[in-house]
Formats: C-alpha cells, sequence, structure tokens
C-alpha cells in the first residue's frame, strides 16, 4: 500500500519545522515539545503521519520548498541525524552515491580506489551516470590524486 502524499500545509498543521537546527516540534497541551520519532537502522529520523513512517528530511524538504521531493535527498555532510535545510538537497541516486563516505571494507581509505594485491598496483573504480571510469597506477597518491579529479568535477 503506498503512502499518503500529503500537502505542505497538512504538514504545517501537524508540526513546526526550524530550518536552522533541522528540528520538527509538535505542540501539545504543555507547549511545544520536540517531535523526536525515532532513529531506523540506516540512522534516519521517522516521524509518523497517517499511521505511516517519514523520513524527517524528506518532510523537511515538503516543508520549505512545498513539493515532495523529485529524486534523494542528499545530507551534504552525510550526517543523516543533520536534517537542517542547508544540508539537504534534492539529488538524483548516482549524485547522492558520490557523495558517500568512503566504505570501512576500503582498505585504501579513498573512496573509489582500491589496492590490486596480485598486481601490486592502485585501481581506481567510480561510476558516473551509467558508465565506469577505471584506470590503474603504481602509486596511492596518483591514484587518490585521479579519483579526487573524478569526483570533484562531478559533484
Amino acid at each position: 500500500m503506498a503512502k499518503i502524499e500529503f500537502s505542505q500545509e497538512y504538514l504545517k498543521g501537524k508540526y513546526e519545522y526550524d530550518p536552522i537546527t533541522g528540528n520538527f516540534y509538535t505542540y501539545t497541551t504543555k507547549g511545544k515539545k520536540l517531535a523526536t520519532g525515532h532513529y531506523n537502522e540506516l540512522g534516519y529520523q521517522i516521524l509518523s503521519i497517517y499511521g505511516d513512517h517519514y523520513r524527517a528530511h524528506r518532510l523537511a524538504w515538503l516543508y520549505v520548498h512545498g513539493v515532495w521531493p523529485s529524486g534523494v535527498i542528499d545530507h551534504i555532510d552525510n550526517n543523516r541525524a543533520n536534517n537542517a535545510i542547508n544540508n539537504l538537497r534534492n539529488v538524483t541516486q548516482s549524485t547522492n552515491i558520490l557523495n558517500s563516505s568512503v566504505s570501512v571494507k576500503n582498505t585504501t581509505k579513498i573512496k573509489g580506489v582500491s589496492y590490486n594485491k596480485l598486481n601490486n598496483n592502485y585501481k581506481v573504480r567510480i561510476m558516473i551516470k551509467g558508465k565506469t571510469i577505471r584506470k590503474t597506477f603504481g602509486t596511492l597518491e596518483e591514484a587518490s590524486k585521479c579519483a579526487f579529479s573524478i569526483y570533484s568535477t562531478t559533484l
């Protein structure tokens, strides 16, 4: 069953959003209260509306811009708890992936760069708009410069 895509007006009637802090508030008989909801296993804040669960960063986008996001909402600083509007942007899935953190499995600790033990070299592998860029380098420094150059021209 699909979630209900309600209006900005409805959302503003249910919550107050602070675009600086990224916090949502509700009003009770005792006054204004922080709407904490809960955090899912991926670290996103979840709020309930109409009995359905919504990610707070998507609600923040609707609250400020008046429309549901057409793409993925990216947390620019990679902090999923930071729902301040200046930390959110409506992007494609591929742009969101480009802004992701380095995998904990990556032994080089440089996004898009891996070490090839068999050939004793470093490989750059980055996918952009459905096309994979692959390059091989003798040193980590060369591979790192290449990866940084690719990422900086695509973000």
